[in-house]
């Protein structure tokens, strides 16, 4: 590939398909020819060496505000600005989001992800007792899947009878990170974005007047320094937690069935030394990331690897590239869940590092063991190829199928 020219645009997304199944062949061209890659097509600047990406997600003068872009960027795409446009929590910057955080991680934090531990136990035994066929299924569709949503949903107290409405709305919302969408799929996401602010809102009202124990009266309840959440931003908080919780921990538990079934040492591995789940989830981590890339947001000229980044142009930071940066990982394209260089840049960094986090590595840590230990024969269905979803920012299975006898 040394002798085409570098990868740009498109071909650096999942919806290209060279990227989508091999994303490092891309990658490792452009780390080697052009590290600070000036990608004219979305007018962003695109990073691969993980001292570059590390520097970037901890600069704390970038900013995350879409609106701070320029016309055309990158970012305004992706969060469609307008002049009604509000950031959430994951896109604002100091000092609106450092309030939103403290508020939020006041109800979202360890002790609330540690509390629901028996209940993804039970989620997750009972997904797997009601799949039709236990000799053959697929993994995504029957387990990935819907676990993740089922906890998410439970953490803030959604009745189960609404349960397919709120999958299904939530599934839209996954649209608004393709750059390319039609006029039709945009309709979609607007739809279901219009459906979950409806159903919080009247979720919000029966909380104020009957507090619970859920993640909702949490954030209702939450105060800082005299402040507290408005319903707008408790509303974009309950829908980014499904956005983000959702696609990523149900891709970070696919990638890790299919690495473990490619990697049989490893999964022997974890089978006899248990104790290695956690090691083996961070692997997984950097490995196979579920995220592909973080932006950031020029707020002056500035310059990077000797090229010129002008106010308002989006960096893209390829976390995918980082986790697979030989001088940051040695030999990085092998899986080893006792790798000693644990760190990796799956879940970004600084000020916008994962809220997230402890509850998709603790969703992790419980479900792969359970699958493991249910079907211990869990092997690739024959003749099958596992198909990468083609959504832009994330890396995960559309599907995988598997034999178990």
């Amino acid at each position: 590939m040394s002798d085409d020219k570098p990868p740009t645009g498109i071909a650096l997304s999942a919806l290209d398909p060279t990227f989508r199944d091999h994303p490092s062949l891309y990658i490792d061209q452009l780390r080697s020819e052009e590290p600070v890659h000036q990608d004219r097509e979305f007018d962003r600047i695109v990073l691969t060496r993980a001292e570059d990406i590390e520097s970037v997600l901890n600069d704390r003068k970038l900013a995350k505000d879409p609106r701070k872009s320029r016309p055309g960027s990158f970012a305004r795409v992706i969060e469609r600005v307008d002049d009604d446009y509000k950031p959430t929590m994951l896109f604002a910057d100091p000092p609106d989001h450092k309030r939103l955080r403290d508020l939020v991680s006041k109800a979202f934090n360890q002790q609330s992800v540690d509390a629901i531990r028996p209940r993804i136990v039970e989620i997750g035994n009972r997904l797997l007792d009601e799949i039709p066929d236990p000799d053959r299924f697929d993994v995504i569709e029957a387990y990935a899947n819907p676990l993740p949503t089922i906890v998410i949903a439970a953490m803030l107290g959604i009745d189960d009878k609404d349960r397919e409405d709120f999958k299904h709305w939530s599934d839209s919302q996954v649209i608004g990170f393709n750059p390319r969408r039609t006029v039709e799929e945009t309709a979609v996401l607007v739809a279901g974005r219009k459906a979950l602010n409806e159903y919080f809102a009247r979720i919000i009202d029966q909380r104020r007047k009957e507090r619970g124990s859920d993640l909702i009266s949490n954030l209702i309840s939450a105060e800082e320094v005299g402040q507290k959440l408005t319903e707008r931003e408790i509303v974009d908080v309950c829908i980014l937690l499904l956005i983000a919780g959702n696609v990523t921990t149900t891709d970070l538990i696919g990638n890790a069935v299919l690495a473990l079934i490619n990697n049989p040492e490893e999964r022997d591995k974890l089978t006899t030394r248990p104790e290695l789940i956690r090691d083996a989830v961070e692997e997984v981590l950097r490995y196979d990331s579920p995220v592909v890339n973080a932006t950031r947001i020029a707020t002056k000229p500035m310059q990077m690897g000797g090229v010129d980044i002008g106010e308002g142009q989006s960096i893209t930071t390829l976390l995918f590239g980082a986790n697979h940066d030989p001088a940051a990982h040695p030999n990085p394209e092998k899986f080893d869940i006792e790798r000693q260089d644990k760190k990796h840049s799956s879940f970004g960094g600084g000020i916008h590092y994962c809220l997230g986090a402890p509850l998709a590595r603790v969703e992790a840590q419980i479900a792969i063991p359970l699958l493991l230990t249910r079907f211990p024969k869990l092997r690739l269905m024959a003749g099958h190829h596992p198909m990468r979803k083609s959504l832009p920012s994330f890396n995960g299975l559309e599907a995988l199928w598997v034999d178990t006898d």
